[in-house]
């Protein structure tokens, strides 16, 4: 299969599998919920998810394959190293602490929450890429693919932090008609 189009069913794919997320979930992605005891289903839901998600990301980036190739699983290889157990959880470490200094941070920074939500993303993404390609090459092997990377990445954090200020603010204004010594009032 050409890289061109692998490269185009991974990213089809990831982007399609985080359309169906935001479409019956709510942001930011997480396995963790602390709502009530009801969320012990949301969070089942959420940890099979993120389950399908750690596997197709360890497939296209720790395999460089597509779900969608015939030699996808080695059959010799034990089921533990077949499907990659050990990083699986790794990955699924790494959420659960990410979701943990969320929940954690946007208790005592209920305004700012966007704002950590946006960096925890991005160090999140960071994290499963590097713990997924670790002793294999990645961007950092290259630096125009490093610059390039690096360039877009930044590109989209400073978007999201735009949109993130554009949010609080509006939230800000909405809330100050509200107050006691408000003129609206």
């Amino acid at each position: 299969m050409k890289k061109s189009l692998k490269i185009t069913y991974n990213t089809i794919i990831i982007i399609l599998l985080n359309i169906v997320y935001y479409i019956c979930n709510y942001y930011p992605k997480h396995i963790i919920e602390f709502s009530s005891w009801k969320s012990l289903f949301g969070m089942f839901l959420n940890f099979i998810f993120y389950v399908l998600f750690f596997s197709i990301i360890i497939i296209v980036f720790k395999k460089d394959k597509t779900v969608f190739s015939s030699n996808l699983f080695n059959p010799f290889l034990s089921f533990k190293e077949r499907f990659e157990i050990k990083l699986l959880f790794r990955l699924l470490s790494i959420q659960i602490v990410i979701d943990l200094v969320y929940s954690i941070s946007s208790l005592y920074l209920t305004k700012y929450s966007g704002f950590i939500a946006t960096v925890l993303t991005l160090i999140g993404w960071s994290a499963f890429y590097f713990v997924t390609t670790h002793k294999k090459q990645n961007l950092t092997d290259s630096k125009k693919h490093f610059v390039l990377t690096l360039a877009i990445c930044s590109i989209f954090f400073v978007i999201s932090i735009y949109f993130d200020y554009k949010i609080l603010n509006s939230f800000n204004t909405a809330t100050a008609r509200y107050q006691i010594n408000s003129l609206v009032l």
